[in-house]
């Protein structure tokens, strides 16, 4: 699997695109239930700075930015994946902003910042009553408006959609009905059309590494996991009974007691596991489930092997004379998905975040822009050393 250009990175940290199918829809004795996780579907994305037919408006990189696009289509789902960040040495909270709206709280961002919601209503300014529960918003508020390694369970550190309701989001679709678009309903004209990510770190250091995650930092080449090749240790017994009920896992490895066989490697796959399934362990508590677990059918929904990266070159584009479209990000069916608390105060961050910027355009412009060329890199040649003499050997 190529997922070398599916990676968007800036100083270690990291976001993976990924575009599937629109979740359908589920019922339930008439009343919408939460479905299953949408697949892996891996995009190509290209950095703005390389290619100087980009909009003149898109962000560039900087020592603390990355800016970069991709293309999408209508009708098709969006999740982003940062699982790769529990690799880093430190602890990493996500802020992220769809179209200029927070999708945990629904609040237009006004400034890319932490916040922890824990006595008083930040729109209302009254007393929350029990379980964050404001009267006059008639809902449940998060815990907070980011994600962190601190509080998703380990793998679970990706989101699907707009925040719903405690433990559901609705999916993320992309849509030419600007009267669907979230952004367009809650800020209107204030809205862009890209996708920003914040990354602040922990003021210290995790104080260990655990083996799992020094597997992930030796996986990680050229700004991505080589999930189909790179064995992944896993020590302790892993948990299965959270949220949600689809279990994603990166290539693992797993020693078995004495005398057993020494290991069972397998792929990154998705399978589908009830709430009340319960999973064998290897030949030892200590050991990771085997492989032959993942190949057997737990629910309806079977095995979902990943998609191959999709490379925006090789995309089938419309060749018309029809414009490029701005889309909207709308929400779709429910998913089972949790933010999860952070345990930490805000005092346990840093306060100054990394970036990361994604413009996404229909393929029509994203080929406009590959079909123009990259920047000569090497216009500079050997440098300092080009007009020097060489020595000949």
């Amino acid at each position: 699997m190529n997922t070398k250009n599916s990676f968007m990175t800036i100083n270690g940290l990291h976001c993976i695109f990924n575009m599937p199918a629109a979740v359908k829809s589920q019922y339930q004795e008439g009343k919408e239930i939460a479905c299953r996780l949408p697949p892996h579907a891996q995009q190509e994305v290209f950095p703005v700075d390389e290619h100087p037919a980009c909009p003149a408006n898109w962000m560039h990189g900087s020592d603390k930015a990355s800016s970069y696009f991709v293309a999408i289509e209508e009708g098709k789902g969006l999740w982003l994946d940062f699982n790769p960040n529990f690799a880093h040495k430190h602890d990493v909270a996500v802020l992220i902003s769809i179209q200029g709206v927070n999708p945990i709280t629904g609040q237009k961002t006004e400034k890319m910042g932490l916040e922890q919601y824990k006595k008083n209503c930040p729109v209302h300014n009254i007393a929350f009553q029990q379980g964050r529960f404001c009267p006059e918003c008639g809902y449940k508020w998060p815990a907070q408006n980011y994600m962190c390694t601190t509080g998703q369970p380990r793998g679970l550190l990706w989101l699907d959609g707009f925040r719903a309701e405690d433990g559901v989001v609705r999916q993320y679709i992309f849509t030419a009905e600007q009267a669907k678009g979230i952004a367009a309903q809650v800020i209107g004209e204030d809205r862009v059309f890209a996708i920003g990510v914040a990354f602040f770190l922990s003021k210290e250091p995790k104080k260990e590494l655990s083996f799992r995650e020094s597997g992930y930092r030796n996986a990680l080449k050229d700004g991505g996991i080589l999930y189909s090749q790179d064995s992944i240790p896993i020590v302790g017994k892993p948990t299965w009974n959270y949220k949600p009920s689809n279990w994603t896992e990166t290539a693992v490895s797993s020693s078995c007691a004495p005398g057993k066989s020494d290991t069972a490697t397998f792929k990154r796959i998705s399978i589908g596991l009830n709430k009340s399934d319960t999973v064998k362990d290897c030949c030892s508590p200590c050991c990771s489930p085997p492989a032959q677990q993942y190949k057997e059918e737990k629910t309806s929904g079977g095995i979902q092997l990943p998609d191959e990266t999709i490379e925006c070159s090789k995309m089938d584009f419309d060749e018309s004379t029809e414009p490029s479209v701005n889309y909207e990000i709308g929400a779709g069916a429910k998913i089972d998905q949790e933010v999860y608390p952070d345990p930490n105060e805000l005092s346990f961050w840093q306060e100054t975040p990394h970036f990361i910027y994604i413009n996404y355009v229909d393929k029509k412009a994203c080929q406009k822009i590959l079909k123009a060329g990259k920047k000569d890199l090497t216009k500079g040649g050997e440098g300092f050393l080009a007009e020097l003499e060489k020595v000949k050997t």
